[in-house]
């Protein structure tokens, strides 16, 4: 609302939403992957249905910022939805799940749906399409993702050649209570933006995930710098703490080892 009033003073307003402002099926909105996250439109469009009845959570937060703002633009307004987003100066920074397991020396990361597909989003591509709709003035939503979508243990390979880390990628099986093998881009359905409005209007991709994720990841060691990782990346704090319960890993890996 702040924003609408001043609009008329702006030449245009370029806001940051999510893809997770789509509604899904089969359970209510979640900021969090994991079992609770909904069964999104595969892939997302930018006229999918999107959350209506506004909650106490991230997605929906957004779909009602969305709903504002499309509603009251007196002026050219870009809504752009990103997925999971990487880079430089990245909030919440899901490559930290495997960045402090190779500076902790773990030579094995017990991982679970490492088929799963989470649309990453790289801010040079965000910066990219903002450059694209400032010469192209509308009122209209946009989704904005990589090029390329990867499964999460093609993700996590490609952290692991970015720092020139050697890791054993162990396949985790079946429900667990203790979080092991869980990560931070896991929803349990394919979750994929459709881009095709975009490119309409002219975009073209800054970057790949493959091509950024090496700067990408030295930001992220010189960001933490020793510190606790909650400290150096409070974006990170809704995820679960057992993201690094090393001991129930130790556990499942030694189990493993003797069957």
């Amino acid at each position: 609302r702040d924003l609408l009033v001043v609009q008329p003073n702006l030449g245009r307003l370029i806001v940051i939403s999510s893809c997770s402002a789509y509604r899904g099926e089969g359970s209510g909105p979640d900021a969090v992957p994991g079992p609770t996250m909904p069964r999104f439109p595969n892939p997302m469009h930018e006229d999918s249905p999107r959350w209506a009845v506004l909650g106490d959570d991230y997605s929906s937060r957004k779909a009602a910022m969305e709903d504002a703002l499309l509603e009251g633009a007196s002026g050219p307004l870009t809504i752009l939805r990103p997925g999971a987003v990487h880079g430089p100066g990245c909030r919440s920074p899901r490559e930290w799940w495997v960045l402090k397991r190779v500076l902790d020396g773990r030579a094995q990361i017990p991982m679970a749906h490492g088929d799963a597909l989470f649309h990453t989003t790289a801010t040079a591509n965000i910066a990219a399409l903002i450059e694209t709709v400032l010469a192209a003035p509308g009122v209209r939503a946009l989704n904005i993702g990589d090029p390329q979508v990867h499964p999460a243990r093609d993700l996590v390979a490609m952290i692991l050649a970015a720092v020139n880390a050697e890791a054993e990628i162990v396949p985790v099986t079946g429900k667990r209570q203790d979080f092991v093998g869980s990560h931070p881009w896991a929803p349990p359905h394919p979750a994929i933006m459709d881009l095709t409005a975009a490119g309409a209007l002219g975009y073209r991709p800054a970057t790949t995930y493959a091509a950024s994720i090496a700067e990408t990841c030295a930001d992220l060691i010189a960001r933490a710098d020793g510190r606790p990782w909650r400290d150096a990346f409070p974006g990170l704090a809704p995820y679960p703490d057992a993201m690094f319960s090393y001991d129930a890993e130790d556990a499942y890996l030694a189990g493993r080892a003797h069957d």
